[in-house]
């Protein structure tokens, strides 16, 4: 993010009064819901392309969620499709 998109997202984020703690919580949140969305396109075919795990792999490191955690997530997705 650049400086001033930076400085708008801090204004925008007082005008609401939202707090640094809630803005945190409100980022996690929608990191992962990209990530499980990813997911479970790249099982809708019932199973992960290289492509699709090199994918998954990018949105981890970019939401710095780790293999670990996300591990479960990939076998449930795994079993739903």
């Amino acid at each position: 993010m650049s400086d001033d998109e930076t400085k708008l997202l801090l204004s925008l984020r007082n005008s609401l009064g939202i707090t640094q703690e809630e803005h945190s919580g409100l980022e996690q949140e929608i990191q992962l819901e990209i990530y499980l969305e990813a997911l479970v396109e790249g099982w809708r075919d019932g199973a992960i392309s290289p492509e699709e795990s090199e994918r998954l792999d990018v949105l981890r490191e970019a939401f710095g969620l780790s293999a670990e955690n996300t591990s479960g997530l990939s076998g449930r997705c795994a079993t739903k499709s």
